[in-house]
C-alpha cells in the first residue's frame, strides 16, 4: 500500500482507518470528540503531526535552557567579584616581589661573610679535633699501659703458680708403681671359676635342705596318720616303723653330704674372698700408675704453659716501653696546640652571630617566597576559575540569543505554517464535506459546515444544532460526508498511497431513507472509486451493485450463501 514508515506503529493504523475501511460507528466517534483530540487525530492522518511535535519539543527545549541559563547565572554572578580580587593580589605580588628583590643582595652578602668566617673556623676545628683526638689517645694510651701491666703482673703471678704446682707434683711422682695386667686378667677368671663352684654348690646345698625337709614332714605325717587316706584301712604299728627307719636312713644320708658341701662351701668362699682381695689390690695399683701418668702430662703442660707465660711477659714489657714513649709524644703535641688555639674565642660569637642574622635574612626570605608562591597559585586558581565563569558567561549568552531566537521567530513560524497548512486543507476538507454533505441529504433546511477545529457546525432553519441532537440518518450522513472528504485529502496529501481504488464502506446507510439510499448511488458514481466494497442489511443496495455476496450466521457460525 506504500505507507509512508513514519506511520507505521505497532498501533492500529490510522491512514488504513480513515483511506479504506473505517468501522460502523468509528467516524461518529471522531465528530464526537474533543476538539483538541480531534485535531490531533487528524493532525497524525494528514501527516502534518509533526509541527505539533515541534512545537512541544521546543518548549521543552526552551524550559530546559532557562533551566540551564539560570544556572549559568548562578554559576557566573560573582565574577565581577573575583576580577576585583585578582587586581588586589596582583598588587599584593608587585609587593612581595619588590621585596624579594632587595633581599637577595643583602642574603648573598651575607652568605659570602659567613663563608669566609667558616674557612678560618674549620681551621681552629680541626686543630681543636686533633686536640681531641690526641686526648682520646692520650687516655686509651694511660689505660693500655694500666692494662698491660695489669696482665703482666697477672702473668708474673701465674708463673710463681705454676712453679709451685710443678714442684708439688714432681715430688708426687718421684716413687715408680708398677702393673701387671697379665696377673690381673688371670685373677679375673680364677674369680669367675670359682663363684661359678660357689653357684653350684649352693644349688646342691639347697636341694639337699629340700629333701631333709621333706623327710621330716613325711615323718611327722606317718607318726599322726591312724588310717590309710586311700583305702581307709587302718595302718599297723609295724608299717609305720619300717617307713620311719627307712626315712631315718635317708635323713642321716641327706646330712652327711650336707656337711660336706658345705665345708667345701667354706673354703671355695675363702678361696675367692682372697683372689679379690689380689684383683683390688692390682686395680688400686693400676689406678696410682694412671694418676702418675697423668701427672707427668700435667708436669709438662704446665712446663709449656710457663714458658708461653715468660714470652708474653716480656712481650708486655716492650709494650709498655712503646706505650710509654707514645704517651710523652701525644701530651708534647697537645700541649703545642692548646696553646695556639687559645685566641679563637672571639671567632666563635662571631660566625654564631653571622648564622643568626642569616637565618632572619633566610626566613624572612623563604616566607615572603612562600607567600609570593601562594600569592601565584591564588591568582592562578582565580584566573582559571574567571575563565571558566567567562566561558560560562559565553554559554549563557548564546543560549540566551538561541533562547530567543526560538520564542521569538522559530516557534512562531513553526506555529505559522501548521494554522498555513491546517487552513489549506482545512479550506479544501470543508469544500469537499459540505459536497458530499449535500449530495446525501438534498436539503434547504439543514446544512452542516466545519469550524476552525474541524468540528461539524450545524444550521437548521436558521439555528445551530449540535450533532448529537441529530436524527439517526443525519448522523449517518455526516459521519458518511466526513469519512468521503477526509479520504479524498488523505490521497490528496499523500500521493504516494496505493488505496485510491479501493474503499470498504461497514454500514453506511445506518438510518437512512429510501431517498437517501439512492442518493448514495449518486454519491458512488461521483467518487469514481473502482471496487467499492458495502456491508449492508439494505436490499435496495442490491439494485445499483455489481456482484451481491449473501452471509448468513446460525449459532456464531457464518457462512457464505449460494
Amino acid at each position: 500500500l506504500q505507507y509512508p514508515s513514519s506511520l507505521l506503529t505497532k498501533n492500529k493504523s490510522l491512514l488504513f482507518r480513515y483511506t479504506v475501511y473505517t468501522p460502523q460507528e468509528e467516524m461518529k466517534r471522531i465528530l464526537l470528540a474533543k476538539p483538541e483530540d480531534r485535531l490531533d487525530t487528524l493532525r497524525k492522518v494528514f501527516g502534518i503531526d509533526r509541527y505539533k511535535r515541534i512545537k512541544d519539543n521546543g518548549k521543552i527545549v526552551l524550559r530546559r535552557m532557562r533551566e540551564k541559563a539560570r544556572e549559568l547565572e548562578g554559576a557566573t554572578q560573582d565574577l565581577q567579584e573575583k576580577v576585583l580580587v585578582r587586581a588586589e593580589k596582583e598588587e599584593e605580588k608587585k609587593v612581595l616581589e619588590k621585596r624579594m628583590q632587595s633581599l637577595v643582595p643583602e642574603v648573598s652578602e651575607m652568605q659570602t661573610f659567613l663563608l669566609e668566617k667558616k674557612k678560618e673556623w674549620k681551621q681552629v676545628e680541626d686543630e681543636q679535633k686533633r686536640c681531641q683526638d690526641l686526648l682520646k689517645d692520650i687516655v686509651f694510651c694511660q689505660k693500655e699501659l694500666e692494662r698491660y701491666a695489669h696482665e703482666k703482673e697477672e702473668r708474673e703471678r701465674e708463673i710463681a703458680q705454676i712453679s709451685a704446682t710443678i714442684s708439688l707434683l714432681r715430688q708426687t711422682v718421684s716413687s715408680a708403681v708398677r702393673f701387671d695386667q697379665e696377673q690381673f686378667l688371670h685373677l679375673e677368671r680364677e674369680e669367675k671359676k670359682e663363684e661359678e663352684k660357689l653357684r653350684l654348690l649352693l644349688a646342691d646345698v639347697h636341694r639337699g635342705e629340700a629333701e631333709q625337709k621333706h623327710s621330716r614332714t613325711v615323718q611327722e605325717q606317718v607318726l599322726s596318720l591312724s588310717s590309710c587316706p586311700t583305702c581307709f584301712q587302718e595302718v599297723s604299728s609295724q608299717y609305720k616303723d619300717h617307713i620311719l627307719e627307712k626315712n631315718k636312713e635317708t635323713l642321716q644320708r641327706v646330712a652327711q653330704n650336707l656337711r660336706e658341701k658345705k665345708g667345701e662351701e667354706e673354703k671355695i668362699s675363702q678361696h675367692l674372698a682372697d683372689i679379690r682381695i689380689s684383683i683390688k689390690a692390682l686395680q688400686e695399683c693400676k689406678q696410682k700408675q694412671a694418676l702418675q701418668t697423668l701427672q707427668k702430662e700435667q708436669i709438662e703442660e704446665k712446663e709449656k704453659r710457663k714458658t708461653l707465660l715468660q714470652e708474653k711477659t716480656e712481650r708486655f714489657r716492650a709494650i709498655i716501653t712503646k706505650q710509654q714513649e707514645q704517651l710523652f709524644t701525644f701530651q708534647k703535641e697537645l700541649s703545642q696546640l692548646q696553646e695556639k688555639t687559645k685566641d679563637h674565642k672571639d671567632l666563635s660569637s662571631t660566625i654564631e652571630e653571622s648564622e643568626k642574622a642569616l637565618r632572619e635574612l633566610e626566613g624572612e626570605a623563604h616566607r615572603i617566597s612562600a607567600s609570593l608562591q601562594g600569592v601565584l597559585a591564588f591568582i592562578a586558581s582565580v584566573n582559571k576559575d574567571i575563565e571558566k565563569k567567562m566561558v560560562l558567561r559565553l554559554s549563557q549568552e548564546e543560549m540566551q540569543r538561541v533562547q530567543h531566537w526560538l520564542s521569538q521567530h522559530f516557534l512562531p513560524n513553526v506555529e505559522a505554517m501548521e494554522k498555513q497548512v491546517l487552513f489549506e486543507v482545512h479550506r479544501e476538507f470543508c469544500s469537499l464535506f459540505e459536497k458530499w454533505f449535500a449530495l446525501l441529504m438534498d436539503s434547504s433546511s439543514l446544512e452542516m459546515s466545519l469550524d476552525a477545529e474541524y468540528s461539524p457546525k450545524i444550521v437548521q432553519d436558521g439555528y445551530e444544532v449540535f450533532y448529537p441532537h441529530l436524527s439517526g440518518g443525519e448522523k449517518t450522513a455526516g459521519a458518511l460526508a466526513y469519512r468521503l472528504a477526509l479520504n479524498q485529502i488523505i490521497h490528496s496529501l499523500n500521493a504516494k498511497i496505493q488505496t485510491k481504488n479501493i474503499l470498504i464502506l461497514d454500514e453506511p446507510t445506518d438510518g437512512f431513507s429510501h431517498e437517501q439510499l439512492d442518493r448514495l448511488r449518486i454519491v458512488m458514481d461521483e467518487l469514481a472509486v473502482p471496487q467499492i466494497i458495502l456491508v449492508s442489511h439494505e436490499p435496495q443496495i442490491e439494485c445499483f451493485v455489481d456482484h451481491v455476496i449473501r452471509l448468513e450466521k446460525v449459532g456464531n457460525v457464518t457462512t457464505v450463501l449460494d
